[in-house]
């Protein structure tokens, strides 16, 4: 499995983004401020994509459980397949 990242989680993003946003505030240097500044909004704008990846994948997990409790009777798929 070569080459597959794991994308960030929202918490992890939003941890950055605060770390980025105190270093910025702390900096004498305008440089220093300027970039973690940039930095900050970076990690709030993947904060944002996390936060929708998450909600698609608990949406999608809730969905799969109530599939999965309908289907639950003592003969599974089977009952299903039969009442079609």
């Amino acid at each position: 499995m070569k080459g597959l990242l794991i994308p960030p989680s929202s918490i992890l993003c939003r941890a950055q983004e605060a770390l980025q946003r105190a270093r910025a505030a702390a900096s004498t240097l305008t440089s220093v401020r300027k970039q973690a500044e940039i930095a900050a909004a970076a990690w709030a704008k993947e904060a944002v994509a996390a936060e929708h990846r998450e909600r698609r994948k608990l949406a999608a997990a809730e969905r799969e459980g109530q599939f999965a409790e309908r289907n639950a009777g003592p003969f599974g798929d089977a009952a299903v397949l039969a009442s079609t």
